[in-house]
C-alpha cells in the first residue's frame, strides 16, 4: 500500500492511498529491462508485460488454492485437476474474469465442485467416448484460441497446435480407462467434461454477441 500527498484547492493538504499491486510493478520492472538492454518494439514490450502479469496472478491464485485444498485435505485432487485443466486451456482457453478475486473465486468453486461431485457420480465409459468425440471435433473446428498472451504468428503454428491439443486430450482420456483406481480416473473424467461445458458455455456467449451486433 502506496500513501500519496496532495494538495486541495484551498490548499489544505490530504492523503490519497493508492494501492500499488506488486505483480504490476515487477512486470513494468522487468519490462523496462527489456526495453533497456534488448531490441524489442513497443507492442513486444506491451506483450511481455501483459504475458508476465498474467503468469505471475495465475502462480499467486495457484499458490492461495494449493493452501486452501491442503487446509481441506484434497491437494493432491487439486493438483491433478490442476493438471488437467492446465494442459487444455493452453490452446482451448476458457472463462475469464476481469478481477483477480472473480478469478480466485470462480476457479475455487470449480475445484471444489469436482471433489465434490466427483464423489457422488460416476462417469461411464460411453460418456467419456462421446465426450472425446466432441472435444476432438472442437479442436479441428476451432482450437487453439488466440490470445494477447499466446499469439498465432502462423498456420504451421497451428496445426502443431492442434496437433498438441489431441495428443493431450487422448492421453487424459486414456487415463480415464486404463487407471484402475476409479476415483482418481472420475476426477480427471469430471475435469474434462466441466471445462468442455465452460468451452461451450463461453463459444455461446461469443455466438450470441455476434448474432445481435
Amino acid at each position: 500500500m502506496k500513501k500519496i500527498k496532495c494538495y486541495k484547492g484551498n490548499g489544505r493538504r490530504s492523503n490519497i492511498v493508492v494501492k500499488v499491486c506488486l505483480n504490476d510493478i515487477i512486470s513494468k520492472k522487468y519490462v523496462m529491462l527489456a526495453e533497456q538492454y534488448g531490441k524489442y518494439s513497443y507492442e513486444q514490450c506491451e506483450r511481455m508485460r501483459y504475458a508476465l502479469k498474467v503468469m505471475l496472478n495465475e502462480i499467486e491464485k495457484i499458490i492461495l488454492l494449493g493452501i486452501i485444498f491442503a487446509l481441506l485435505g484434497e491437494y493432491k485432487v487439486f493438483l491433478l485437476s490442476l493438471c488437467v485443466i492446465l494442459s487444455i486451456r493452453f490452446t482451448m482457453g476458457g472463462m475469464h474474469r476481469r478481477t483477480f478475486w472473480g478469478c480466485f473465486f470462480f476457479s475455487f468453486g470449480f475445484f471444489l465442485f469436482v471433489i465434490i461431485i466427483a464423489n457422488s457420480f460416476f462417469i461411464s465409459k460411453e460418456i467419456l467416448t462421446s465426450l472425446y468425440i466432441i472435444y476432438v471435433v472442437y479442436i479441428l473446428l476451432r482450437a487453439p484460441i488466440p490470445s494477447k498472451v499466446r499469439p498465432i504468428p502462423s498456420e504451421a503454428r497451428r496445426k502443431k497446435l492442434k496437433r498438441y491439443s489431441i495428443l493431450v486430450v487422448s492421453i487424459w482420456i486414456l487415463v480415464c480407462i486404463v487407471v484402475q483406481n476409479g476415483m482418481w480416473k472420475n476426477y480427471v473424467a469430471w475435469t474434462l467434461l466441466l471445462q468442455m461445458n465452460e468451452i461451450l458455455f463461453v463459444e455461446g456467449g461469443k455466438y450470441l454477441c455476434q448474432k445481435n451486433k
